[in-house]
């Protein structure tokens, strides 16, 4: 008899060929279309080709930096001639990579705190209190594992983001008595709630214009996010309109239609569901849509899931409101450009060069350990003439072998490898 498994998300009751049961009122729809809109401009600086990047786009690029970093391997050549032939990848920009995070997080940097009394002068005991709190929330919060990571995104990638924020997440956890039964009683989840610094994947963080270097400047920006629902039930189920939220699909607005559909995603393979952050300091203006200030709007699976289009940022700065974001990377490429040089780009002509002379080598060694051998006379000659302590009779006294003398001058090789590896330090 087979075992009928219904889907996660049939557990909602959605027909997914129908429009949605999603219909928010006038002014939240105006604003998740504006949002939309603006995505959709993040998303094509995204996936624009940069001369910046070697013509290639930001996807490429990270692709191209990570598969670097991590010694990825290239395609074996489909000739069968020249399956021997080595393919390794020296550990030059890997090392060269760890040594510098090493010693960069030998000691732990924490921000510095400056205070002041009302009259402009330094209040140095604020400041001591202000640097123990600081370092508390820091090393409650896995400081020192993120900030080796940061450093070594910075050094990987086009760009290192970071964000900082508060959050607070209750869940229901279960007590057990002494009877054998339990209680039940909400918590604060310890995992999700408190002072948080996270790293932001650069792939998931979308800008507003590539031309505007400072973070704080940059018009709106979007941290995008795929998340299991049971996160997203635990961060959002609470909230009214989490009834609307589907795990595998997202709602989207037809202009024509003028109304709201689901639609299945196959990316999100009937459990996950797209969590959009969106930030503006100014306040959103998009067609008929205009916000009276700086928002700060959270769609799930498509719908604004605290249904409130004027949302501020939640960060506070006092009258500065500043995005809750922060971006470095290791060299700037010019001063109109947000992304910036990553080391694996400054070293990823030298790897390539080194990479070849490595190759040839070992394939050259290889070649004087085990060379290749001419066959003279009539007689066949096959590899079994090879084995230790073997005896092989001739026929003919003209029959011989005679090795081929290839990968006799290695230390030529090795002379420019060492250059090579050399000029790498200097970069």
């Amino acid at each position: 008899m087979a075992l009928a498994i219904t889907p996660l998300r049939d557990k909602y009751n959605k027909n997914l060929d129908q429009p949605s049961l999603y219909k928010p009122r006038a002014k939240v729809r105006d604003c998740i279309v504006a949002v939309k809109k603006d995505f959709a401009i993040a998303d094509t600086i995204r996936n624009e080709v940069y001369e910046e990047f070697d013509y290639r786009d930001l996807t490429q690029v990270i692709r191209d930096y990570q598969a670097r970093y991590n010694e990825n391997r290239p395609s074996k050549d489909s000739n069968p001639d020249d399956a021997w032939k080595s393919d390794v990848v020296r550990p030059l920009t890997r090392n060269k990579i760890r040594s510098i995070v090493a010693h960069v997080t030998q000691s732990l940097l924490y921000p510095q705190i400056i205070a002041q009394h009302e009259d402009n002068t330094e209040d140095r005991d604020m400041a001591e209190v202000m640097k123990d709190v600081v370092e508390y929330v820091l090393e409650n919060d896995n400081y020192s594992e993120k900030f080796i990571d940061l450093a070594t995104d910075m050094l990987v990638l086009p760009a290192a983001i970071v964000y900082q924020g508060y959050s607070e997440i209750r869940r229901k956890v279960k007590d057990i008595v002494s009877d054998g039964k339990y209680k039940i009683r909400e918590v604060v989840d310890a995992i999700y709630s408190g002072f948080k610094l996270l790293l932001v994947p650069v792939e998931d963080f979308y800008i507003g214009n590539i031309n505007e270097p400072n973070v704080q400047k940059q018009p709106f920006l979007i941290w995008k996010r795929t998340i299991d629902i049971s996160e997203a039930e635990l961060k959002y189920g609470d909230l009214p309109e989490w009834k609307y939220v589907q795990p595998g699909v997202s709602i989207y607005f037809s202009d024509d239609e003028q109304t709201f559909f689901d639609k299945q995603d196959e990316q999100l393979e009937g459990r996950l569901v797209d969590e959009i952050t969106y930030f503006n300091r100014t306040g959103l203006k998009n067609g008929d849509y205009d916000s009276k200030g700086d928002v700060e709007l959270v769609l799930v699976g498509g719908v604004l899931i605290h249904n409130d289009p004027e949302r501020p940022i939640q960060r506070k700065d006092g009258e500065d409101k500043l995005f809750p974001f922060a971006a470095g990377g290791f060299e700037r490429i010019h001063s109109r450009f947000f992304y910036f040089k990553s080391m694996v780009a400054n070293l990823q002509g030298l790897q390539d060069e080194v990479d070849v002379m490595h190759r040839m080598v070992i394939d050259g060694t290889f070649l004087q350990v085990m060379p290749p051998l001419a066959n003279y006379g009539d007689e066949a000659i096959d590899n079994s003439v090879m084995i230790p302590a073997s005896i092989t009779s001739f026929t003919n006294p003209q029959s011989r072998l005679e090795p081929i003398n290839a990968g006799n001058n290695l230390s030529a090789g090795l002379t420019v490898l060492a250059k090579l590896e050399s000029e790498a330090t200097e970069s």
